[in-house]
């Protein structure tokens, strides 16, 4: 009787404890999952983000190149190119009472494979993608985040957040942000604030961490052999000298000491020279703690934060317990010392100061694959009670020249025309540091090319400039203006761009339009303003007619809204101050071109095909920025004809029909056959019929 009433209990209450359990379960996955991957490509710099910042493999940031357009960078790691954090405290004791003299932590352990998340990861976007449409086909973008502008940093147009612990009672709140204006385009922002929740106090506490190089984008040119050598570096660590003004790692491309000759740059021979390695990534720091606190207004920089810097490559830190502790204070970097550095500090000297042309002047610079990669550590703060805070803010991102100034300068050298760049600060070093020692047999126009590359330094301390007064305005600089609504066609004889930004108009400091293109998705070939409208400008929807083409090729399209910076805001970086900011260029990407076709003809006798013969070696044919370089035109067509293509021994290949609305009289084909094969080499003759009747012949030649 008991046993039949318990059952009864039990089946009232079952809906109840099938509630409860299902919360459980929920609370236990909200707690644990941390591989859910978000992507932050607002601006020029992309990069993989993960909930505790671990590696994401097969996630890739450079998924969906514009493909038009290169200058952009990405990086894979999870914290913006950076890698987990690891916490390091000595004589830990755990919740047995064990102790371990030199503990490490990081979010992902063997107990927490999957991460212990407190809040998952969130992406805001200040803008949404707008509508894009090719061709009357919609470009589909998948959302980067929710559009709510409240959850967003000061001005950014992305955030990502997310909370999550280290098993040993540290929690992180972490912020990842960026801009889309041209001025703070090119670095991503990370914030992180580790709080001691637990009941320990911990001692000597060091934290920990490394940095990749971000991946770069390549266009439909062929690429230059020894791409793979990104691990030719240079590397340098600006912020270890009293008086430094900021603390920046960056690494830019070393001469390859096995080839002849000077090959810094990674000129590409067969290609005129064009610099393949044109930049520098860096990673640099904003704000370290000095102590940890408990009242964020109590939270000072310490400008000796890091206190150790050093490059090695995978696996040389050592393999005995402890090791990485060690590493972290000072016993690689204290190998190959840097004289300057501030006493008590622990850093390596950088490898373009060493006064040796090979990049490999130490053991910890080695051509390894599994790459060489930058090593800070923070701290060691003697204590860290319950309750307390250490905030680090960093930022990572590319710098240095234009993809467009490269092409010009590789040129310029095989003219023998290249002179250095003007005003730098020595006429022999340019940027580089005074002990630097260019490469053996390097010649006339080579010294010339590397004093540009040594630009990128400049360049580098440019950006870091730029994120930190934009951190000491609160990050607060005037933002983008919102993109606008795109539509682009073509008709016979010219492309039609339309475009809509109702949104934009309503703004007091809005400065109109911009429409630029690109011929080819070639990556030497470069966007170019054709149209710019004034701020008075205003209109439900603007139209532009380009007609200033080459009949055929592959061009790409892409619009932007201007505002004006007040010349007296006080947030903005002085030098955008007067000038346009404008919308961002990821918001519109460009993975579909338009051929435009010339006006239609009359007569069938006036058929052309061009080119004829066609060569794929061709360099007219590459310009064109044909898909895999395929391509045949048929110029002066009627509105209508249909297309016969047949072998010399008359074997039917395709069969096309051109129908055109907008008085299009030409036709690209992009030669494949109706079983979608690439057609050989060999003699074909065309057949074209018109509506009334008429047919003309034409016979063409393809040479692969």
């Amino acid at each position: 009787m008991n046993n039949i009433k318990w059952c009864h209990r039990l089946n009232g209450f079952r809906p109840v404890l099938i509630l409860m359990m299902l919360l459980v379960l929920m609370t236990h996955e909200a707690f644990t999952q941390g591989h859910d991957v978000a992507l932050i490509k607002t601006g020029r710099v992309w990069s993989v983000v993960t909930a505790t910042g671990e590696d994401s493999p097969g996630t890739s940031a450079a998924t969906g190149w514009f493909p038009a357009d290169y200058d952009v960078v990405a990086y894979e790691d999870g914290n913006a190119g950076a890698r987990t954090l690891t916490i390091y405290v000595l004589d830990y004791i755990d919740a047995d009472g064990d102790t371990t003299e030199k503990k490490s932590d990081s979010p992902i352990t063997d107990d927490f494979p999957n991460g212990i998340i407190v809040e998952p990861l969130k992406s805001y976007v200040r803008y949404g993608y707008p509508n894009n449409i090719m061709k009357g086909e919609a470009v589909i973008t998948d959302p980067l985040g929710e559009i709510d502008p409240v959850k967003l940093i000061g001005t950014s147009d992305q955030t990502i957040t997310s909370i999550f612990d280290y098993s040993i009672g540290i929690r992180a709140e972490r912020k990842i942000f960026c801009w889309s204006q041209q001025y703070h385009d090119d670095y991503i922002v990370v914030d992180i604030t580790l709080t001691n929740i637990g009941n320990v106090t911990h001692k000597d506490v060091l934290l920990a961490q490394q940095w990749d190089l971000p991946d770069l984008a390549w266009g439909n040119n062929p690429n230059p052999s020894g791409l793979s050598d990104n691990n030719y570096n240079w590397w340098h660590y600006y912020g270890s000298a009293p008086g430094d003004t900021q603390r920046v790692y960056y690494a830019y491309h070393a001469d390859d000491p096995q080839q002849v000759g000077d090959t810094m740059g990674r000129p590409a021979f067969g290609q005129m020279n064009r610099l393949i390695r044109p930049g520098a990534g860096f990673w640099g720091f904003l704000h370290i703690s000095e102590k940890p606190f408990n009242n964020p207004a109590d939270d000072v920089d310490d400008p000796d934060q890091p206190i150790t810097t050093y490059v090695a490559k995978g696996g040389q830190v050592g393999d005995y317990a402890g090791a990485d502790y060690d590493a972290a204070l000072g016993m690689i970097a204290d190998q190959n010392p840097d004289p300057t550095a501030t006493p008590g500090t622990h850093h390596e000297i950088n490898n373009d100061e060493s006064g040796s042309p090979d990049f490999q002047n130490f053991s910890t610079y080695v051509v390894y694959r599994g790459g060489n990669r930058p090593r800070v550590a923070i701290g060691p703060y003697a204590t860290w009670a319950p309750g307390e805070s250490i905030r680090y803010i960093y930022v990572t991102g590319h710098a240095g020249l234009s993809l467009q100034k490269v092409t010009e300068i590789g040129r310029q050298m095989v003219e023998g025309t290249l002179q250095a760049p003007p005003n730098l600060p020595d006429p022999v070093q340019g940027y580089f540091p005074a002990n630097f020692v260019f490469p053996d047999g390097a010649n006339e126009m080579d010294l010339m090319k590397d004093l540009w590359l040594s630009t990128i330094i400049d360049s580098v301390h440019e950006a870091m400039y730029r994120a930190r007064w934009n951190m000491e305005h609160d990050w607060n600089v005037p933002g983008a203006p919102p993109p606008p609504e795109m539509e682009v066609e073509g008709f016979g004889g010219y492309v039609e761009i339309k475009w809509r930004n109702t949104e934009a108009e309503a703004l007091p400091n809005f400065a109109g339009y911009r429409i630029m293109r690109k011929l080819s998705n070639l990556d030497t070939t470069f966007y170019e303003i054709i149209h710019e409208t004034p701020p008075g400008e205003k209109a439900a929807e603007h139209v532009y007619q380009d007609s200033d083409l080459q009949f055929g090729a592959s061009y790409y399209y892409y619009v932007q809204t201007g505002v004006r910076v007040d010349e007296d805001d006080q947030d903005a970086v002085p030098v955008s101050r007067g000038n346009r900011l404008w919308s961002g260029r990821a918001y519109l990407p460009t993975p579909n071109s338009i051929e435009p076709a010339r006006a239609a003809a009359e007569a069938l006798d006036d058929v052309i095909i061009a080119p004829n013969p066609y060569n794929i070696n061709d360099p007219k044919v590459i310009a064109q920025g044909w898909v895999d370089f395929r391509g045949i035109v048929f110029f002066n067509l009627p509105t209508y004809v249909k297309i016969k293509i047949y072998t010399e021994d008359g074997d039917l290949v395709k069969t096309i029909i051109h129908q055109s609305e907008g008085d299009a009289g030409s036709l690209q084909w992009n030669m494949l056959t109706e079983t979608q094969q690439v057609i050989a080499s060999g003699v074909y003759i065309a057949t074209f019929e018109a509506d009334d009747g008429g047919v003309a012949y034409r016979k063409f030649v393809v040479a692969r």
